[in-house]
């Protein structure tokens, strides 16, 4: 197990490496770029250990080569069926910013802090029978690492993780736990910017 996790980590690496490398061949200007992309997802809960269908909507502004303010949507399907007591429905929303290492080039390689809300359902007991409660509110946070691919001025293809976190008791319907490492991945759509000089920017 200990040698499949470094093979992986090895691997992770060089493909990082050679991203950058290629990064120095094939140049593009993303200040002023908009990047966004919808898709169907999928989540994993801690707590819970249940897996979370979702379809999943994200757009990036880049005010600068290594900056850029995120925003995502994330809409599930039923996590569990009517019979299953725990976390029914998570639709949650984040705002953020993402820090891009590499300038001027197709491979986009980010990470992310964000803050958010989750609005969600719950299914508990109440009178020997299992109900789903009214939509409720719990604040979250997420961590992202992604990467882009800009294969030309309107489609890229991209690959995310975020980590999100949150909890929330209720006394009437029981405690909901956020703890969630959500994946996407496919491909996006780009509005380019005009065409500007990058020596010119910082």
């Amino acid at each position: 197990m200990e040698e499949q996790k470094k093979k992986i980590a090895l691997f992770f690496t060089a493909a990082c490496m050679i991203g950058l490398l290629s990064a120095q061949k094939d140049s593009i200007f993303k200040t002023g770029l908009i990047r966004a992309q919808a898709n169907i997802s999928g989540g994993y809960l801690f707590h819970s250990k249940k897996y979370a269908p979702y379809i999943s909507a994200n757009m990036d502004y880049y005010m600068h080569e290594n900056f850029s303010i995120n925003g995502e949507a994330w809409f599930s399907f039923d996590i569990i069926n009517k019979e299953t007591t725990g976390l029914r429905k998570n639709f949650s929303t984040f705002l953020g910013m993402n820090y891009h290492p590499v300038k001027f080039s197709r491979w986009d390689p980010y990470i992310g802090v964000g803050a958010g809300m989750a609005f969600y359902t719950l299914n508990y007991y109440k009178d020997t029978l299992i109900r789903e409660s009214p939509p409720q509110f719990a604040p979250v946070v997420g961590i992202t690492a992604g990467l882009n691919y800009y294969i030309g001025t309107i489609f890229h293809f991209f690959v995310q993780c975020k980590f999100v976190a949150g909890s929330v008791g209720n006394s009437e319907y029981g405690r909901a736990y956020m703890e969630e490492l959500k994946i996407s991945g496919g491909l996006g759509w780009n509005l380019k910017p005009k065409k500007r000089n990058p020596k010119k920017i910082l």
